[in-house]
């Protein structure tokens, strides 16, 4: 087989875009999906030159997205095609719906959901791009399913190939296994029932003494942190049978929240060992980005104007000032 590089995919979709309506492209973070669909609009201008504006609308899945997506167009010399594109996040489509677009590129596709799918599907389009690394099969099948009488294709190459033909490369993964602490007892859990007046504290060998024995309880229970991992996957897969059995909300609701308070349990009982792997390690010169477990955590271990979250209102300066080397590795 032909060893494959970035230009003979571009070309291949490009000539795909030619004979298909609907192109779905599947590939890999770090592939050049963005730019494909860049110059699916660049080519889109020259396929047809009966009109002479192509007007473009582009899906993109945060704010900052916006900003990385534009960087795209300037950095690769299509800057002239901006002025024909509109950029909506997709928490925006609603307000799109009924419209009428040459060009639809959704970007980060998977963000689609059945609420966002609906309002898609009512704006009118010559053409759309997805792009996706992750494109679930129910998002694909509703794509698929809606346009089943347009021109319908699916471009995809996977991690493996793209590493194999040195389009990517091969990513040095280093796993730090940790276990929870059984001994040593540091971790306070605190439940309540009823108006939670009466207040003890006990072992979490002794919380069966009180719970359910006693009235309007705050039980605080001195634990290790396997303990309290071991609560909350008991509380989780306890109300989880409830649900499975007879389908109450309520008891899905709560199987739901003990999962998600498992889930940052151990993001930030890794903490203090994230600080120790990751401060040695920062290069001198170059970029680290430190995915956390929590809001809490990455304010915990990074420092003012270096972390991003839902909760931080300048997100894109915070980014564009990382990106320009503004401010100092490492991003949270």
């Amino acid at each position: 087989m032909n060893k494959i590089t970035r230009s003979t995919e571009q070309a291949k979709v490009l000539e795909l875009s030619k004979n298909n309506d609907i192109l779905i492209l599947e590939a890999c973070t770090g592939f050049g999906k963005s730019l494909m669909a860049i110059m699916v609009q660049n080519g889109a201008k020259e396929f047809d030159s009966k009109q002479v504006t192509k007007k473009t609308l582009i899906f993109v899945p945060e704010k900052s997205n916006r900003m990385n997506i534009t960087q795209e167009y300037i950095k690769h010399g299509f800057q002239h095609l901006l002025k024909d594109t509109d950029i909506y996040c997709y928490a925006s489509i609603h307000k799109l719906e009924g419209t009428d677009w040459d060009l639809i590129i959704c970007d980060e596709a998977h963000h689609l959901s059945p609420n966002r799918l609906a309002s898609l599907f009512s704006i009118k389009a010559n053409k759309m791009v997805f792009l996706s690394a992750t494109l679930k099969n129910d998002v694909k099948a509703s794509i698929e399913g809606f346009y089943q009488n347009f021109k319908v294709c699916t471009y995809k190459i996977s991690t493996k190939m793209a590493i194999e033909n040195e389009i990517l490369p091969q990513p040095l993964i280093y796993v730090h296994k940790l276990g929870l602490n059984k001994k040593d007892v540091t971790e306070r859990l605190e439940i309540k029932r009823g108006n939670g007046e009466v207040k003890i504290t006990c072992t979490f060998a002794d919380r069966f003494k009180y719970i359910g024995k006693v009235k309007n309880l705050t039980l605080t229970m001195l634990c290790t942190e396997y303990q309290v991992y071991m609560h909350y996957t008991q509380e989780a897969d306890y109300y989880k049978k409830r649900f499975f059995d007879a389908y109450r909300v309520a008891d899905k609701h709560i199987w739901m929240q003990a999962a998600l308070k498992r889930k940052r349990l151990l993001g930030e009982l890794k903490t203090k060992y994230v600080k120790r792997v990751i401060m040695p390690d920062i290069p001198q010169s170059g970029r680290m980005i430190c995915f956390c477990a929590s809001i809490k955590q990455a304010e915990t271990i990074g420092a003012e104007g270096q972390i991003v979250h839902s909760k931080v209102k300048n997100v894109e300066k915070v980014i564009d000032d990382f990106q320009t080397g503004k401010i100092p590795s490492p991003l949270f």
